[in-house]
């Protein structure tokens, strides 16, 4: 059981630094185009999902109040990872939308993740 549990942890580790390795090499010599970034971001919001939900976790029974507060970070962080890996598959390969009309496309996608961190944060309160 603890070898399944280191494994998966070397495997998150070597998806993550393969996502590093892409976005710095994209964003350094393309930076304005968006996957290298959005490569670059989804790596730290794990790690600050990961850090608020352990911080979370352990405040809860002396500051129920930073408990709430650090809850509702990891939530927002959370979406903001998983809304942000699809958009690299929107930008490929250029960087750009491939036409204009996927501009509609990529505001209803906008709007479903604010919708989404809305009503996730509505929930907590």
């Amino acid at each position: 059981m603890e070898w399944a549990r280191v494994a998966q942890h070397v495997a998150g580790l070597c998806a993550f630094g393969v996502l590093v390795g892409v976005g710095v090499v994209v964003a350094r010599h393309q930076p304005r185009n968006p996957i290298g970034w959005l490569l670059l971001a989804a790596p730290a919001f794990v790690a600050g999902f990961q850090t608020t939900s352990h911080f979370s976790s352990t405040v809860h029974l002396t500051h129920p109040w930073r408990s709430i507060a650090l809850e509702l970070a990891t939530q927002v962080l959370y979406y903001c990872f998983v809304f942000s890996l699809p958009l690299v598959v929107l930008f490929f390969p250029d960087g750009r939308l491939p036409s204009p009309r996927w501009r509609k496309v990529l505001a209803c996608y906008l709007a479903l993740f604010v919708a989404a961190v809305v009503v996730t944060l509505a929930a907590l309160l």
